[in-house]
């Protein structure tokens, strides 16, 4: 039997999560944390909440959404067919990637592109992970020029603007649960933290069901 590898992500309060999902039922738009910056997010399968949430992204990139899930085989509630080099990539990614696939379904038509398919990812944050699984539905994940072009880190580099428009705001603190950090832990983290700024924009590899596949951004 294969060991379980242990989990050293920080642990998330469960009235973070459940307040999160009771806003994601009631067709809400947040801003909401993951993988250490700022998105805009609500229900994948809420027709009117995708609607408003789309209509507050500026964006330059062709690709600015992902619908996102919790486990891979999860992708399969959501398209007719994954394609057999997509679990390749799944399987051998060393890093996030962001899969566009033909035929989706169970999702808001606003997130289908013009040529039937739409980009899905399966999130490793822990946060957005549990409130997917919680809420049984994918989530809408967007991505937005806040402030400069740059993603946010901190709730202060977001436009007051675009905070006024959405219905709520969970914040990274909010995320963690808040214990005493050891000083050389401190020190761990701001070494994180630079890694962090160097962070490079998620794969994103669009897959037909023939089988062919386009790299759109390595």
């Amino acid at each position: 039997m294969k060991k379980k590898k242990p989990d050293n992500r920080p642990r998330v309060p469960k009235e973070t999560i459940d307040k999160t999902v009771d806003h994601l039922k009631k067709g809400h738009t947040l801003i909401l944390p993951m993988d250490g910056y700022y998105y805009l997010c609500c229900d994948a399968q809420d027709i009117e909440a995708v609607e408003k949430t789309l209509g507050l992204v500026t964006s330059d990139e062709a690709i600015f959404y992902e619908v996102l899930v919790d486990k891979d085989h999860v992708l399969e509630r959501y398209v007719e067919q994954v394609p057999d080099p997509a679990w390749n990539i799944i399987d051998t990614s060393k890093r996030p990637v962001t899969l566009v696939l033909d035929k989706p379904k169970n999702i808001a038509p606003a997130l289908i592109l013009e040529d039937n398919s739409t980009p899905f990812k399966i999130t490793y944050d822990r946060f957005t992970a549990l409130v997917t699984s919680k809420l049984r539905s994918p989530l809408l994940i967007a991505s937005s020029n806040f402030l400069k072009g740059n993603m946010p880190e901190k709730l202060e580099d977001i436009s007051q603007s675009l905070i006024d428009q959405v219905d709520s705001i969970i914040s990274i603190e909010d995320t963690t649960e808040q214990i005493e950090v050891h000083p050389l832990e401190k020190e761990a983290q701001k070494g994180s933290n630079k890694q962090r700024q160097r962070h490079q924009p998620t794969s994103i590899i669009k897959i037909s069901n023939n089988g062919t596949f386009k790299i759109i951004r390595k």
